[in-house]
C-alpha cells in the first residue's frame, strides 16, 4: 500500500466503486480535506470513465480524483501502516495494547461541547446529559471539539481508531456552541459526578479542556470558579478520580490561576503536547505545574456526523492521556490492585525523557503508554 492524501473539501467512502456518483446507496461517512490515507489502487471498476479507484485494509473504496499520492519522502514513517502516527510510532504501539482485550468497566467523564452522532461511537457504552438545557441531550456538538476529543478515546475503528475503544463515556455538555465553558454547567456537572446524579456514576477519570479565565470584576463567575476548584479537588479525593485537564495553546506561562485553571491545580494531570517528531509543540503553554506532554498535532478524529477530520493542540493530548489512563485502570481493576496514585506515579514514572528536557516545558516527559501498561 502507498500513502494517499485526501486534496477535496469532503471524499465519499464507499463499500465499492459506483457506476455513477450519484449512487449514494454504498456510500459510508466522509473524510476531510488533509486526511492521509494507505491505499492500494482497485483495478476491477464498474466504469472506468470515471477514474481509479483505492482500496483500505478495511475493504472502503476512495476515489482516485479526490486522492493525491504523496512524495515519499513525507510518506516514510514506515510506522504508520493502517495507523496515524499518535497510535503507532518508534516510541510506542497502542494498537499492542488492544492484544490483551481488557473489557473490565472504566468510565471516562468527558467536560465539552457535547458529541455527535457518529458511526465510530458504540452508544451502548456512552450516556451523558446537556447541562447547558438541563436535558439529557447531549448528542448536540456544534462547536465539534467535544466530538474530535471522544473519537480520540472511544472510536471504534470503522473510520478512526479511539486509544480506549471498550471504555465508557459520560459526556457532560458545559461548553457553548464557540467551545466556551458556561461556569454554571461545569459546576453542576461536577456536583453530578460527585453526587453520581444524572448518569454521572462510578467516573474513574474527569477530562477537561477548557480554561477557566474570568474579569477581576465578574463576581459571579468569580464565586463559580472558586466553587468548581473546590469541587475538583473534592472529587479528586473522596471519589479516587483521575482528574485530566489541557494546559493550553497559547504556548506561554499558565501560572496565573486567574487565567488557566483547572490546569494549574495540584490534583489535576496537567497535559501539554508534542509533534510527530516527538519534539514539545511550540503552542504548548508551560508550568512548574505541567505534569506529562501527550501528542498534539495532525490527530486524526471524529467530526460532525460521520466524518473525520484533522486537528490539534494541548485538548487532544489530554484526551489521549486520559484514554492510556483508562487502559491501565482496566488492567488494574482486573487484578483488583487499583489505586489512582499508583497509576499517577507509574504514568509519570515511565515518561520518556528527553535530552535537555526541563520540567517547565516537558513536565515529566513524554507519555510513554506500552511501558507505562507494562508495569501495572
Amino acid at each position: 500500500m502507498e500513502r494517499y492524501i485526501v486534496i477535496v473539501p469532503r471524499l465519499n467512502v464507499r463499500k465499492a466503486p459506483v457506476t455513477e456518483f450519484t449512487d449514494q446507496n454504498i456510500s459510508l461517512p466522509t473524510v476531510s480535506k488533509g486526511v492521509i490515507l494507505n491505499l492500494e489502487e482497485y483495478k476491477d471498476v464498474p466504469n472506468p470513465n470515471l477514474g481509479k479507484w483505492y482500496k483500505d485494509s478495511h475493504g472502503q473504496f476512495y476515489w482516485g480524483g479526490g486522492l493525491k499520492l504523496m512524495d515519499p519522502a513525507l510518506a516514510s514513517d514506515a510506522s504508520l501502516n493502517e495507523y496515524p502516527w499518535w497510535l503507532k510510532n518508534n516510541l510506542y504501539s497502542i494498537p499492542d495494547l488492544w492484544k490483551e482485550k481488557n473489557e473490565t468497566k472504566v468510565t471516562i467523564a468527558l467536560l465539552d461541547t457535547g458529541i455527535n452522532e457518529h458511526i465510530d461511537f458504540n452508544f451502548n457504552n456512552i450516556i451523558g446529559y446537556n447541562y447547558l438545557e438541563n436535558t439529557p441531550n447531549y448528542k448536540t456538538d456544534v462547536h465539534g471539539h467535544g466530538t474530535h476529543l471522544a473519537g480520540i478515546m472511544t472510536a471504534q475503528g470503522k473510520i478512526s481508531y479511539g486509544v480506549a475503544p471498550t471504555a465508557n463515556l459520560f459526556v457532560a455538555k458545559v461548553c457553548d456552541n464557540q467551545g466556551r465553558p458556561v461556569f454554571s454547567a461545569v459546576k453542576e456537572a461536577l456536583e453530578n459526578i460527585l453526587n453520581e446524579k444524572n448518569g454521572a456514576k462510578d467516573i474513574d477519570i474527569i477530562n477537561m479542556s477548557f480554561d477557566l479565565a474570568v474579569g477581576k470584576k465578574d463576581v459571579v463567575n468569580i464565586k463559580l470558579k472558586q466553587e468548581i476548584e473546590e469541587l475538583i479537588k473534592e472529587i479528586a479525593n473522596k471519589k479516587k478520580c483521575l482528574c485530566v485537564a489541557a494546559c493550553g495553546n497559547s504556548g506561554e506561562y499558565f501560572d496565573l490561576p486567574l487565567e488557566y485553571s483547572p490546569a494549574y491545580l495540584d490534583e489535576v494531570i496537567s497535559v501539554g503536547g508534542f509533534k510527530e517528531n516527538f519534539s514539545r509543540d511550540p503552542i504548548s503553554n508551560k508550568s512548574v505545574n505541567l505534569d506529562i506532554l501527550g501528542p498534539s498535532s495532525g490527530i486524526i478524529s471524529l467530526k460532525g456526523k460521520n466524518e473525520v477530520v484533522i486537528d490539534g493542540g494541548t485538548s487532544q493530548s489530554a484526551a489521549f492521556v486520559s484514554a492510556v489512563c483508562a487502559l491501565g485502570i482496566q488492567k488494574l481493576k482486573s487484578k483488583d490492585m487499583y489505586s489512582e496514585k499508583l497509576l499517577k506515579n507509574l504514568l509519570y514514572k515511565t515518561a520518556k525523557i528527553l535530552p535537555g528536557q526541563v520540567p517547565i516545558e516537558y513536565g515529566h516527559g513524554l507519555i510513554n503508554p506500552n511501558y507505562f501498561i507494562s508495569l501495572l
